[in-house]
């Protein structure tokens, strides 16, 4: 009897997973997707996530672990730290946000996410570590670097410390690819999370303009739990698949001219067009290939351009401290330059990230069996 209930339950486990792995696929073939993780930091929908994973977005969704689907607006964005707060309406479970100024050295953090959920799945992954650095790559000041791991999908996802305070929100990822071919070595699980500090500053800012957005914050956890299982629960309830839907998808591409000679018919498709031939599939594999390694030049130049940027903003705060008079009306002016320049790197960032994802999700429509073969 106990058997013919397990059995029964794995089954009905197993088509919800299927449900819902088809219905993240099913959106991607119908329009363009991302995906990304976020959090609630209110009882009321305030919701947190990444800048680069709502950018350029016509609709955005939330999908919790019940299987529901919660339409979700974006409220204030800050594209320098990479952040994005958004608002559903509805009562969830939210996290608290602690300092980040409080963490040490070594100190144990946990993460959940969802990443890469059309290859692994629906379900949440987590994952723990430790704080490794204060700093990011080239010194950055506003990440820590952690040992946790993560992957794509897991950007905006909650960093919390063993009392289940968030102190982080999971940004991005050392390009171990890029290293390598600079250094002959392959870096090993480098991680980056922008510190809690920045989303506190955000919160603040949005609570100007959105009344009850303070008071709706909860209190800060107290007590380090000495086990990775007791901090998952509070993550399970408060996470959400983040499924942002491009509104206005890319046109297609103009037919290349074809010699005037007699080319077999391919076998229609199952939505009536014809499939592509074997040479069209090639010619599409090599412009997709090609632009995404020209992207992948673009990113790696945009990361070196920030850093560089981000180190005269840090050298230019450092020179305020001791300049007084005109002197330092002109290290201000030159600062708010700079951060405005930050901003357009910021934003051509999230742009050139989403689209190699575009193309990353083509790549792999084209690699799959033709349309009308068995």
């Amino acid at each position: 009897m106990n058997h013919t209930i397990y059995s029964q339950f794995r089954r009905r486990a197993l088509r919800a997973l299927l449900l819902a792995a088809l219905w993240v696929a099913t959106a991607a073939h119908a329009q363009r997707v991302s995906t990304g993780t976020g959090f609630f930091v209110t009882a009321d929908g305030y919701f947190v996530t990444c800048f680069h994973v709502v950018v350029g977005g016509g609709t955005i969704n939330l999908r919790n672990l019940k299987g529901e689907t919660i339409a979700a607006r974006v409220v204030l964005t800050d594209r320098v730290n990479d952040l994005a707060l958004l608002k559903a309406e509805g009562r969830f479970k939210p996290l608290p946000v602690g300092p980040s100024a409080d963490m040490r050295r070594g100190a144990a953090i946990v993460t959940m996410g969802f990443p890469n959920v059309r290859q692994q799945g629906i379900e949440p992954k987590v994952t723990d570590g430790i704080i490794n650095s204060f700093s990011g790559a080239n010194n950055d000041p506003r990440v820590f670097q952690v040992s946790a791991p993560v992957q794509t999908g897991n950007s905006g996802g909650p960093l919390v410390n063993m009392e289940g305070n968030v102190v982080g929100i999971v940004a991005s990822k050392l390009d171990a690819q890029a290293i390598a071919r600079q250094t002959g070595d392959i870096p090993q699980n480098v991680n980056y999370a922008i510190k809690s500090q920045f989303l506190l500053d955000l919160l603040e800012r949005a609570g100007a303009s959105e009344p009850g957005l303070r008071a709706g914050l909860v209190k800060l956890s107290a007590g380090e739990k000495a086990r990775v299982v007791d901090i998952v629960p509070a993550l399970e309830e408060a996470i959400a698949l983040v499924v942002v839907t491009n509104s206005q998808p890319t046109a297609p591409r103009a037919p290349e001219a074809r010699a005037p000679e007699a080319q077999p018919q391919p076998a229609p498709g199952r939505d009536g067009t014809a499939a592509p031939t074997g040479d069209e599939r090639r010619d599409k594999v090599a412009r997709v290939v090609t632009e995404h390694r020209q992207l992948q030049r673009d990113l790696n130049k945009l990361n070196f351009d920030e850093l560089a940027l981000v180190n005269q903003a840090n050298v230019l705060k450092l020179m305020l401290r001791f300049e007084q008079g005109a002197a330092n009306e002109q290290r201000q002016a030159e600062l708010a330059a700079i951060t405005r320049k930050l901003e357009e790197v910021a934003t051509r960032k999230a742009q050139t990230i989403r689209r190699l994802n575009e193309l990353a999700i083509e790549y792999r429509q084209l690699q799959g069996p033709s349309q009308g073969t068995t």
